[in-house]
């Protein structure tokens, strides 16, 4: 019978420099009979069984072979090559220790002889060096040293790019890098340079600690939160939280106590799909309301804003100007301040109104082009272009348009160029106008400036036949005469005393030179004549008498 004896070699493979790590180990051995000579040239059946854990063990995977020996008796097999029903690629190397053992059927027949079992060492560990080609998965393992990679990217394609870790720890990424899960800091922190105790870190909870300033948009924070652009902040406390802002039915809203906050814009929680808007600053117990911003200084209400409405409660004080294009209504143009009860019918005003005052046009019912001022002033405004100026001017009710109301003081009409004064008129200098004046229609007196009574101007235009030329609107109670070449003007009842009379002729042609002379002058009357240049008397021009005195 012939006796098989083996030599057994594990050649040691470098995994590291081949583009791909082979599916296998090598085996190799001489064949002997029983009488130590060589079993040259012959095909033989070889059968491989690998087995986990001890070498009795539980059999993971099982192969045969029909080699054949060289002239010397060799023959060399890659196990994991052979014939199984088994996969050579799915066995764990690392999960467990594995035994090789090997059978021999020396007439190339499936007959076995087993020729022992060994230890599998470190050559086939190396089989697990395959998972970290191409980036494939390593599994989940557990490091036991250190892992170098002296100096070379970390990539999936062996290229100068990925991960890079340089000499004192600190790693680069060629792209951002996308995280697959979570990743555990514990209680280190990530900053520049890897210094203890700065940049940012994260605590048990999830909190973020930072040790620096954060600048969203801004490349050198000047504070703890530096924004550059808007933030939209559904609740914000800065400073110490009151316990009424800390009920949840106001904290969802959004509130906003002291010290400081630096922002360009407050956006409400669900601002940008509700109507529901409330901005607080500072708290008074009193959060405001719907579409509204409410202001606080020392713990009382100072400022609200609504959609139709700003509500100072104490004084506006402004070091400049200010530019306002509308509150009532922007797009039509009018400019409404005011205190109201009610300013459902403000809405009833056009275009181009002014209304400034307590209450001022509230029961407006049509209007445009209005200014309107003071206090009640325009209650009941029905009506376009009018200026109103006053507490309670132009409260009467009716219709009316182009009209100018001063108080009860003064009256115009601007369509029709009409001025009055109600009461006394006070000038200390020359009236010029290029129209009529009616004076003292209702009897009221007109004050010249300085005088200590009443003073009455009557006005008089004489033609040249005696008669009063009825153009002058203010001739009642004036009479005149012409006897001979004698101008007799009555006015009996106007003055307590003479009056000064300044006579000025209207000669019918530029080259006639009429002189007026007044012959006499009583309280009750004046004549007078005409004369030519040459001392003639004519009564062929009129005269204009402006007759001054005192009641």
């Amino acid at each position: 019978m012939k006796k098989l004896s083996t030599l057994l070699f594990f050649i040691c493979l470098s995994v590291g420099v081949f583009a791909q790590t082979p599916k296998g180990f090598n085996y190799q051995s001489v064949l002997r009979d029983a009488s130590g000579e060589v079993v040259s040239n012959t095909v033989i059946g070889v059968q491989f069984k690998l087995r986990k854990t001890t070498a009795t063990g539980a059999v993971t995977y099982t192969e045969t072979h029909t080699p054949t020996t060289n002239a010397y008796g060799v023959f060399a097999l890659v196990v994991g090559q052979g014939t199984s029903s088994a996969d050579f690629s799915s066995i764990d190397w690392a999960a467990d220790t594995y035994f090789l053992e090997v059978g021999v059927d020396m007439s190339g027949g499936t007959s076995y002889t087993n020729m022992g079992t060994s230890q599998l060492w470190s050559v086939p560990y190396a089989l697990q060096a395959k998972y970290v080609e191409n980036g494939d998965d390593l599994g989940s393992h557990t490091a036991t040293k250190n892992m170098q990679t002296a100096g070379y990217w970390v990539s999936n394609d062996g290229d100068d790019e990925g991960l890079f870790i340089n000499a004192e720890g600190r790693v680069t990424t060629s792209e951002k890098l996308v995280l697959g899960s979570n990743v555990n800091l514990g209680t280190n922190w990530i900053n520049a340079d890897g210094t203890n105790g700065k940049g940012i870190k994260f605590d048990s909870t999830g909190s973020v600690i930072t040790s620096g300033n954060v600048g969203i948009g801004e490349t050198t924070p000047q504070a703890s939160l530096d924004v550059v652009d808007i933030a939209v902040i559904g609740n914000t406390t800065v400073g110490t939280q009151s316990t009424s802002q800390n009920a949840s039915s106001q904290k969802d809203l959004g509130f906003v106590t002291s010290p400081w906050m630096y922002t360009k814009a407050i956006e409400a929680t669900d601002e940008r799909g509700s109507s529901s808007t409330l901005i607080t600053l500072g708290n008074d117990g009193n959060f405001g309301s719907s579409d509204e911003i409410h202001f606080v200084t020392d713990g009382a209400s100072q400022l609200d804003v609504s959609k139709d409405l700003v509500n100072v409660t104490d004084r506006l004080a402004v070091g400049g100007n200010i530019d306002v294009g509308g509150i009532l209504n922007p797009t039509s143009g009018n400019v409404i301040f005011g205190d109201y009860s009610n300013t459902g019918n403000l809405s009833n005003l056009s275009d181009k109104n002014v209304i400034i005052g307590s209450q001022a046009a509230e029961a407006a019912q049509s209007g445009g082009n209005n200014v309107v001022i003071g206090y009640f002033a325009g209650y009941n405004l029905n009506g376009s272009s009018n200026v109103i100026i006053g507490a309670g001017a132009g409260t009467s009710g009716a219709a009316f348009s182009n009209k100018l109301y001063i108080r009860d003081l003064l009256y115009g009409e601007f369509d029709n160029d009409l001025l009055q004064v109600k009461g006394a008129l006070e000038v200390d200098d020359d009236i010029q106008t290029d129209g009529e004046i009616t004076i003292d229609q209702d009897g009221d007196d007109l004050m010249a400036a300085g005088a200590k009574k009443a003073v009455e101007i009557i006005s008089v235009i004489i033609n040249p036949s005696g008669t009063i030329n009825s153009n002058v609107t203010n001739s009642s109670g004036i009479t005149s005469s012409l006897s001979g070449n004698t101008y007799t003007v009555s006015y009996s009842g106007h003055f307590s005393s003479p009056p000064a009379v300044n006579i000025t002729c209207i000669a019918a042609s530029t080259s006639n030179i009429r002189i007026p002379t007044i012959t006499l002058l009583g309280s009750g009357k004046v004549e007078f004549r005409v004369a030519s240049s040459g001392g003639t008397s004519k009564t062929d021009a009129g005269a204009v008498l402006h007759i001054i005195g005192r009641r």
